[in-house]
């Protein structure tokens, strides 16, 4: 008699399969996210500022931020490889793409 792998019903072993090309493929997606809201202007309340982290599960992925003063906003989008960015990141961002790390 079979024991082990070798006992399953074939239909297992294809689940099985099934579930490992699901797990392969969901570590590019962007499910590791953070919203960090704050005030960019000591004269303005109500938290309208905020950067968003969104990443996957190496840390590649993007920070964008939208500041908004009392005429204007202003958004930016910043490349994210390996939870780094070439870039110069704000406090705040930086505290997003933490707090999106598993």
């Amino acid at each position: 008699m079979a024991t082990g792998a070798e006992a399953l019903p074939e239909d297992v072993h294809g689940l099985r399969q099934e579930v490992a090309a699901l797990r392969a493929e969901a570590t590019d997606a962007l499910r590791h996210l953070a919203v960090v809201r704050y005030d960019a202007f000591g004269d303005m309340g109500g938290h309208l500022s905020w950067s968003l982290a969104l990443l996957d599960d190496g840390g590649d992925g993007v920070v964008l931020t939208s500041i908004h003063g009392r005429s204007e906003a202003r958004t930016y989008a910043k490349s994210i490889a390996g939870w780094t960015c070439d870039q110069q990141l704000s406090p705040e961002e930086l505290e997003a793409i933490e707090h999106a790390r598993p």
